[in-house]
């Protein structure tokens, strides 16, 4: 006998008239992803069309605040795979329409179907808590992955595969965030910026566990200038990727990540590369881990600072790993 989320989900399977609306909201790439993806993993469960996503706002803030990347999102990605918003609207002028808001990933009987001919519009506009960006996503991480590269423009995709992956990725916050003052709370203050002599420090220590100068490609929203404290070491450079999407999937696929702490941007890196995340120490009691613990017995995910502690063991093993691969 059919359970009755069974029961549901084979009337989702059947019904044209219910749809997914990732409705994206007005921020970075990396919380526009954090939207989209879980609205594409719910449809995924319960067989439903999405609505094309809306990549494609002006925000004002970047050009108001002199910021180097303007956070335009509209040319980056195509519709393939999407339900036309026009033609759902054109559906809309002669179907009533029920709406449901942010329903629970997991198959679950906490929220309605509506019944009869309308049209049931499932939405998902909800960001996910800010200490746990993957909740519910890290078992998912192939299909997230999968399903964003198949969205990706086929032009700047193939750039992407053409640039060699990075030894060491480092990816520096600027943007709207703020340098930190004296009395500041890092761990509340979430709109601050990670230190640039940490990134200095955590370079300099990884370089001499893996006895050599290690190449280190920053990616970065802040300009050279505001850089120079660490593009001034040796065998560091700038990327020159060209645009928001290309920097995250290169530095997704470097052999090792440095990171923003409060960064989704970072996180999303972390997540579909998969690969040893070195964050600011304060991570590793305030953030909940991007990986599967399977994964975390072999690849370090955490907080580490050389003025602070020993390097982590297994810290050490992935960077000697990387050196003796790239050899």
């Amino acid at each position: 006998m059919q359970s009755y989320q069974e029961s549901i989900n084979l009337r989702m399977l059947a019904a044209s008239n219910y749809f997914v609306d990732p409705q994206m909201p007005r921020v970075g790439l990396g919380n526009m992803l954090l939207v989209w993806a879980r609205a594409i993993l719910f449809a995924e469960m319960n067989g439903i069309p999405v609505l094309s996503p809306n990549w494609s706002e002006i925000r004002i803030g970047p050009w108001l605040r002199g910021e180097r990347t303007k956070r335009f999102y509209g040319n980056l990605f195509t519709n393939r795979g999407y339900y036309s918003r026009l033609k759902y609207y054109s559906k809309k002028l002669i179907y009533q329409e029920n709406k449901f808001y942010n329903p629970p990933l997991v198959k679950s009987e906490q929220w309605y179907l509506g019944e009869g001919n309308k049209h049931t519009r499932i939405i998902f506009n909800k960001m996910p808590p800010w200490n746990d960006y993957f909740q519910d996503l890290k078992e998912h991480q192939p299909f997230i992955k999968n399903s964003l590269i198949e969205i990706i423009r086929p032009s700047l995709l193939t750039y992407i595969y053409q640039q060699p992956s990075p030894f060491i990725g480092i990816h520096i916050r600027m943007g709207d965030y703020q340098e930190s003052k004296s009395g500041d709370d890092f761990a509340v203050q979430r709109l601050t910026r990670t230190p640039i002599l940490w990134f200095v420090r955590v370079l300099e220590s990884v370089r001499d566990i893996a006895g050599y100068n290690l190449p280190a490609t920053i990616f970065s929203d802040g300009y050279p200038h505001e850089l120079k404290d660490i593009l001034n070491l040796p065998n560091v450079s700038l990327s020159s990727s060209k645009c928001t999407l290309s920097d995250l999937m290169l530095l997704s696929r470097s052999h090792l990540i440095v990171a923003s702490s409060h960064s989704s941007f970072s996180a999303w890196a972390s997540y579909l590369g998969q690969c040893p995340t070195i964050w600011y120490l304060e991570r590793s009691h305030l953030y909940e881990p991007i990986f599967l613990e399977s994964l975390r017995d072999e690849v370090f995910e955490g907080g580490y600072d050389p003025e602070v502690t020993k390097p982590p063991e297994i810290l050490k093993q992935n960077i000697k790993k990387i050196v003796k691969s790239t050899n």
